[in-house]
């Protein structure tokens, strides 16, 4: 130890020993870049100054006289023996490396190294520079990362997107999306112009050329603009899509930044949507036509059907004495027919009732009184009470009913025993069918509603409900003529009210309607 230590002396004077020694120790040990001297040729550190020493973490003795080797380093060691094997052949002055350094205490640090030779008295050392580079490579690093993410944006965007030089209208970049819809690849979309993506542009050449002008002048004085447009992929066929222009200036250089949206489905559907509702407009006037003829038809139903009944009830009676006194004599198959021939009438029949219910609205004068309507009430509940004991069934009636209300006895017995039987016919099948009866003031007109707990009504049916002869149902399941809403609706326009529901499929249904006062 004693032997290196003299002989460390000797080459540091052999170095130092000048008549400005002392001046360029002092910017030896003062600067701010850390530096390290060692032989050329051999790997023990021969000095290193204040700044080195601060930078690793390292007493000065734990360092001179070492191998620069116990500095804990990550580098690219090829290229280093390379460059070195360089340096020491006298091919380069000097090499500059980037190395990740390691301090005593264990953290880490970039550093960018140079390595430089120099000559002193026909022997050859090595200097060593080393700047902390931390900030700048991780401001590099985040700025890759931020470059990447907004790459990665931009590629696996929903819309597609390109980037236009404003200067000579080409498409500089795209990303995949926008591939996708033009149905092309990168070399293909890269070099066009915006017209050229354009439906039928070979024939509408000036009209496209005169708006794209207007558009690029707004976008080009910082105007954000959004509209629709009609363009073609690579293989000629026709899209429709939603444009956005966006001004974007990077450095010098003025871009458009093209957001496009394929919409081309959503026209299709718009399309046949309107051709839906010319439809339905036709079907609307259609209707009228059959309305204003039915109300024509109205006093003829009325005659025919009065006449119809009885050859109807002849039928039924004879069928049923007929199966009365035949039923030994008659097989399974025969018993069948009559009871369909039976209730077949007895159907017919009920229809024919309904039929004339409903013509009378037009054929006879309505005469108005005072009823008495918790007793109307009553009798229609009492009607009831065979069914409302089959069904275990309940119904309420607002306390607040008025005692009296101006009608026709008959047509509100008619209208309140309908909402009453459809709301008790619609129950669920796991709960007792739950009828209540509610009434609001309002001023000029009575309103009432009529609420269950039943199977409820889509909304797509509260317009058809109403109509003549309009069933929702299978008549097998549930019985009916199909015209009880429909004498509920004259019955209501006779006392110069409306009627209207409420209702959620399998959360019951509220029928309002309301009567003049």
């Amino acid at each position: 130890m004693e032997l290196f230590n003299s002989s460390y002396n000797k080459q540091k004077d052999h170095l130092l020993n000048s008549g400005k020694k002392n001046y360029y120790k002092s910017l030896f040990e003062t600067s701010h870049i850390a530096y390290a001297l060692r032989s050329l040729h051999g790997h023990e550190m021969l000095e290193v100054n204040n700044r080195f020493v601060e930078m690793f973490g390292y007493e000065r003795n734990e360092i001179v006289g070492k191998s620069g080797y116990f500095i804990k380093r990550e580098r690219d060691d090829i290229h280093f023996h390379r460059q070195y094997q360089k340096l020491k052949k006298g091919e380069i002055s000097s090499f500059t490396s980037m190395e990740y350094f390691y301090k005593k205490c264990g953290t880490g640090f970039w550093g960018e190294i140079k390595r430089s030779v120099f000559q002193r008295d026909s022997e050859s050392f090595l200097l060593a520079s080393i700047s902390d580079v931390t900030k700048q490579v991780n401001s590099e690093i985040a700025k890759v990362h931020s470059e990447s993410k907004y790459r990665q944006l931009f590629e696996n965007s929903f819309d597609g997107i390109a980037i236009f030089d404003a200067s000579s209208n080409n498409c500089i970049d795209c990303n995949q999306q926008f591939l996708k819809i033009y149905e092309c690849s990168r070399a293909e979309a890269i070099g066009k112009r915006p017209w050229e993506f354009v439906w039928n542009f070979n024939e509408r050449k000036d009209e496209i050329f005169q708006v794209f002008h207007i558009h690029k002048n707004k976008v080009l004085n910082n105007e954000k603009l959004k509209f629709e447009s009609v363009h073609e992929t690579a293989h000629g066929v026709k899209i429709f899509v939603e444009i956005a222009l966006i001004p974007v200036k990077l450095e010098e250089i003025n871009l458009i930044i093209q957001v496009v949206r394929d919409i081309t489905e959503k026209r299709i559907t718009e399309m046949a949507i309107k051709q839906q509702v010319k439809a339905l407009d036709k079907k609307n006037e259609e209707l009228k036509q059959y309305i204003s003829s039915n109300l024509a038809l109205e006093n003829f139903a009325y005659i025919t059907s009065h006449d119809l009944r009885e050859p109807i009830r002849t039928i039924v009676s004879f069928s049923q004495i007929l199966l009365e006194k035949s039923k030994e004599k008659l097989n399974n198959e025969e018993q069948e027919y009559l009871d369909f021939i039976v209730n077949a009438g007895k159907n017919l029949n009920d229809l024919i009732q309904d039929i004339l219910t409903y013509s009378r609205f037009q054929t006879e004068k309505v005469n108005m009184n005072m009823i008495p309507l918790e007793y109307l009430l009553l009798n229609i509940i009492q009607q009831l009470d065979q069914q409302l004991k089959a069904q275990n069934g309940k119904i309420k009636i607002a306390k607040n009913i008025p005692e009296f209300i101006n009608g026709n006895k008959t047509y509100l017995y008619q209208l309140f025993q309908n909402l009453i039987k459809n709301a008790l016919k619609f129950k669920k099948e796991d709960s007792d069918p739950v009828v209540e009866l509610l009434y609001q003031d309002k001023g000029n007109y009575h309103l009432f509603g009529v609420r269950d707990n039943g199977i409820g009504i889509k909304k797509e049916y509260f317009d058809k409900i109403f109509l003549l002869f309009r069933r929702l149902h299978d008549k097998q399941k549930y019985t009916g003529t199909g015209l009880g809403l429909s004498i509920c609706k004259k019955v209501v326009e006779v006392h110069k009210g409306e009627i209207w529901l409420e209702s959620e499929e399998g959360e019951g249904t509220t029928f309002w309607f309301t009567l003049a006062k």
